[in-house]
C-alpha cells in the first residue's frame, strides 16, 4: 500500500497497478491477477475493510486487471462494479456469477461525497473493446487504464529511462490502436490533469502534460508520399531468395520504395517495422516437410491486423517434392483479413530465366492491382 492522495491509495501488486479512492462512500478502481488477490486484499484492508467498500470501477477487464474481482465479490457481494457495456459483459464471464452492475457511460459521474467526483471518459479499443478512463475532478487525477502506461516500476520522471519504457509500451500494446489513441488524447485533454495513475508501470506525478503531447504526437497517422514495399523470404539453397531479387527489382521498378529481407537472417525488430509499415508486402518461402519455413511465419504472426486490413500481399516460392508451403501462407493472409493476389507464384526448384520472367510479369500485375489500393 502507498498513499498518492489525501484520498487516493495505490493497492496494487507486483505488475499491475490498483487504487482506492476515499470520500464518504469508497471506490476501487481496477484490480490483479487472481493468483495475487490475497496481497491486493491485504493492501486494501490497510486502509478500509473490503466489506465497507462501495464502488469496484474496472477500466478494462483484461485478467491481470480484472483477476480479483471474483475475491471482492465473494467478500463483499452487494458492491456494485462499474464498467463500460463491454466490461461488465466480461467481467460476467470472469466470474462466472452475477452481481451489483452500473454501467459507465460517457462524461457521467459517481459522487463519492466530500468533494470526490469520478467521471468517466470511454476509450475504446485500448487495447480492448471495453477499456475507459475514470478522471478525479477534485484530485485531477486520471486512472488511465492501459494508456500511458509501461513497465517502468520506479517513480515517474523525465528521465531517458522512462521515457523509454514509455515509447516501448506505446509501440508494444497501444500502436496497433493509435486512430482510437489519437481520439482518446482528443477527449482526456478536455480533463484538467496533474497526475496520471495508470493501470501498469509508473505512476505520473511531475509530467502528466508532457505525456500526454508525446502520445498525441506518436498517434498522428502516417502518409507515405511513396508508395513502399517489403519484401520477405527463407531461402534454403538459394531458389527462392533468386526469386525475391526479381520481386524487388519488378516492385522498384514500378515506383515502389522498396525493403527487402532475409527473414532468417535480419534484425526482428527492423523488420516489424517495415511489415507495419509497408503499402504493399510480398513473402517468399520454401516448403519443407509440407509447411512453409517457420521465419515466415513468425513475421506473419507480427502483422498489425487493425491498421493493416486489406493490405495487398502476394506470396512466392521454390519448391521440390511438393508445394503447401506458398499455398499456407496465401491462406492465413487471407484469413488475416489482408489482400492476398491471385493464386501464390511457385517455381520447381530452380528457377528457369522464363519462369523469373513470369514471376516479373506476376508482380507487375500485382502492382496495378495494388497501386489504386495501397494506402496513402
Amino acid at each position: 500500500m502507498r498513499k498518492l492522495r489525501d484520498n487516493i491509495f495505490h493497492v496494487g501488486t507486483a505488475g499491475a497497478n490498483a487504487y482506492l479512492v476515499m470520500g464518504e462512500k469508497t471506490a476501487l478502481i481496477d484490480t490483479v491477477r487472481e493468483e495475487y488477490a490475497d496481497v491486493y486484499i491485504q493492501n486494501i484492508e490497510e486502509i478500509i475493510p473490503v466489506s465497507e467498500i462501495d464502488y469496484i470501477i474496472c477500466n478494462h477487464t483484461e485478467p491481470d486487471c480484472s483477476g480479483a474481482v471474483s475475491k471482492i465479490l465473494e467478500i463483499n457481494p452487494d458492491i456494485e462494479v462499474v464498467g463500460t457495456i463491454a466490461a461488465i459483459k466480461n467481467l460476467k464471464e470472469i466470474t462466472n456469477t452475477t452481481f451489483n452492475e452500473h454501467i459507465a457511460k460517457n462524461g457521467a459521474a459517481i459522487d463519492l461525497g466530500n468533494g470526490a467526483v469520478l467521471r468517466f471518459c470511454i476509450v475504446p479499443n485500448l487495447n480492448w473493446p471495453d477499456t475507459m478512463a475514470t478522471y478525479s475532478e477534485n484530485d485531477r487525477v486520471l486512472f488511465s487504464g492501459d494508456i500511458f502506461g509501461s513497465n517502468y516500476i520506479c517513480a515517474a520522471d523525465n528521465s531517458e529511462e522512462f521515457n523509454d519504457a514509455l515509447k516501448a509500451y506505446f509501440d508494444d500494446i497501444i500502436s496497433p490502436f493509435k486512430p482510437f489513441a489519437a481520439k482518446a488524447v482528443e477527449k482526456i485533454s478536455l480533463f484538467e490533469i496533474d497526475a496520471i495513475y495508470p493501470s501498469r508501470g509508473a505512476v505520473i506525478e511531475n509530467n502528466a502534460d508532457a505525456v500526454i503531447k508525446k502520445y498525441a504526437e506518436w498517434s498522428k497517422p502516417t502518409s507515405n508520399t511513396v508508395k513502399t514495399a517489403s519484401v520477405f523470404y527463407v531461402s534454403e539453397y538459394g531458389y527462392t531468395a533468386a526469386m525475391a531479387d526479381t520481386v524487388c527489382a519488378a516492385l522498384s521498378d514500378c515506383g515502389f520504395e522498396v525493403k527487402r529481407f532475409n527473414a532468417a537472417e535480419c534484425d526482428a525488430e527492423e523488420m516489424i517495422c517495415a511489415l507495419n509499415a509497408s503499402d504493399a508486402l510480398a513473402f517468399g518461402t520454401h516448403t519443407i516437410n509440407r509447411n512453409a519455413a517457420k521465419p515466415i511465419w513468425d513475421i506473419i504472426s507480427s502483422l498489425d491486423l487493425v491498421n493493416m486490413k486489406a493490405t495487398p500481399c502476394m506470396v512466392f516460392g521454390s519448391y521440390g517434392w511438393s508445394g503447401e508451403g506458398i499455398q499456407l501462407i496465401h491462406n492465413q493472409l487471407a484469413m488475416m483479413r489482408l489482400k492476398p493476389f491471385e493464386k501464390p507464384f511457385g517455381s520447381i526448384l530452380k528457377p528457369s530465366r522464363e519462369k523469373l520472367g513470369e514471376l516479373e510479369r506476376y508482380t507487375r500485375k500485382f502492382t496495378d492491382c495494388t497501386l489504386p489500393t495501397a494506402r496513402g
